[in-house]
This record gives structure tokens, C-alpha cells and sequence, in this order.
């Protein structure tokens, strides 16, 4: 062969042989069969950003029924204040402790509604100076459908008193507090005293209430209680007649 023939054969030889396995023809017997690359190996890209997971939507909201009890209907009662002369007065206050019911009363009417099958006790009040002046109870039983009308009574004129302030007492009611200028005061009675008796009814048979509305009454009407005391001897007792007086609720040069 050739020189120059052996040259190129050479690299040839050479060219096959460096030329990757999967890019070169191979020779089986007599067929060539090629060998063809691998397919690239596709890479993902991630973008940083975290995958949303799905967004689940909240149940629907039941549609609304009428399963719901309807309030029940409440008793309307019609409420009249008024002087036992029949006049209406221009206010006053009507309380019910166990019914729940503090109302103002004007021109001597109001209306309140209350739930029914229930027993109320109302009371109508005023001030008249330092003294609270109640009428006498009244119970009404409130009833489904029906519409009661209570009258209650509160004396017309001024209402005065003894001059105290009083608290209950085993014994009957205790004194804690005199008025100065007022018809205590000039009896000479101190805090600490005892009432026994007011216009002959043992102090210790009645409620505070019942008690302050013997006491009091129209303004320059007379009563009479029973008091007693305790000094270096023991307890004294004396019977007292007084003429009601309006009593100040800030007499003069006393701070209020």
C-alpha cells in the first residue's frame, strides 16, 4: 500500500475510534445498525413561589326555619296614681320587687307590659322631703290576654314625721340617725334609742315599711310612740306624743 494510502487509513481508524459509542455505526455481520443519542433529560424549574393547594369552599348555610318558639305575649297593665280625694298626681313612682319593675308614673297613668302567669305586688312612692311615701300594696295576678287596671293612693298634702332614720331591731326599731330642728331632736332622742311602740302597735310585729307609714303622715298631725334608752340605771322607757313635721333633707348649716 501506498505511503499516503496508509496515512489516510490511519486517521480514519483513528476518527472512528474517538467518535462517541452512541454517535458511531457499528457493523453486525453484514448490517450496519446506528445507534441513535439518548434523548436529553428534561430538568424542572422551580420559580420560588410555593404551589397553591386547592381551595376547598365552605358548606352553604342551612336556609332559615321557622322552628323558633315566638315570644310569648306579655299582659299590659294599666297603672292609675292618684290622692285618696281622686286626684291624679303629677309623679310618682310604682315598684314591683318581685315582679321586676321600677316605673315613673306622670299625670297619674302609665301602662307596662309583663310577662303573664305571675303574681306582681306594686307600690307607688314619692318623696316628700327626706321621707318616702309609699301607698299600701296591691297584688295583681297577670293572666294571658287580659289587661288589669290597678288604683293606688298616696295622701294629697305635705307628709311629715319624727325626724330619724331608723333600721329594724329584734327588739323593735332602732334609731341611727337624728335630723337636727326636727320634733326627734327636741325630744331629746339619740341614736342608739330604741322605739318600742307607735300609736300603740308593738314595734317588733311590723315590717319597716308598715312601721314608717304610722310614723309619718300628713304634715302638723299628732302621734304617739313608745321609746326607750339606756343609761347608767339600765334601759328606761317613756311614752312620747309629737307633731309631724316636714323634715329638710339639708337643713340649714348642715353639709349635704
Amino acid at each position: 500500500m501506498p505511503r499516503r494510502a496508509s496515512v489516510f487509513a490511519a486517521l480514519a481508524l483513528a476518527a472512528w475510534w474517538c467518535w462517541p459509542a452512541e454517535g458511531r455505526a457499528t457493523e453486525t455481520g453484514t448490517v450496519l445498525t446506528m445507534v441513535r443519542r439518548a434523548p436529553p433529560k428534561v430538568h424542572t424549574v422551580r420559580t420560588g413561589q410555593p404551589e397553591q393547594a386547592p381551595v376547598e369552599q365552605a358548606p352553604a348555610a342551612p336556609a332559615p326555619t321557622d322552628s323558633v318558639a315566638p315570644a310569648p305575649d306579655l299582659t299590659t297593665v294599666h297603672l292609675y296614681v292618684s290622692t285618696h280625694d281622686g286626684d291624679a298626681l303629677p309623679s310618682a313612682f310604682v315598684t314591683s320587687e318581685d315582679c321586676g319593675l321600677s316605673t315613673l308614673v306622670m299625670d297619674g297613668y302609665a301602662s307596662v307590659r309583663l310577662e303573664p302567669n305571675q303574681t306582681c305586688h306594686f307600690v307607688a312612692s314619692r318623696m316628700d322631703g327626706v321621707i318616702i311615701v309609699e301607698s299600701e300594696p296591691e297584688a295583681v295576678e297577670l293572666r294571658p290576654g287580659e289587661e288589669p287596671e290597678l288604683e293606688l293612693y298616696l295622701p294629697g298634702g305635705r307628709v311629715g314625721g319624727l325626724g330619724v332614720t331608723v333600721m329594724e331591731h329584734p327588739e323593735g326599731i332602732e334609731v341611727i340617725r337624728v335630723y337636727p330642728d326636727g320634733p326627734a331632736d327636741d325630744l331629746g332622742i339619740l341614736a342608739g334609742d330604741l322605739i318600742l311602740e307607735v300609736e300603740g302597735v308593738p314595734a317588733a310585729e311590723l315590717e319597716l315599711a308598715a312601721f314608717i307609714r304610722l310614723l309619718t303622715g300628713p304634715e302638723g298631725t299628732t302621734t304617739d310612740i313608745v321609746l326607750a334608752w339606756e343609761d347608767e340605771h339600765g334601759w328606761e322607757a317613756e311614752a312620747l306624743d309629737f307633731e309631724r313635721a316636714w323634715i329638710d333633707p339639708e337643713p340649714a348649716g348642715e353639709e349635704p
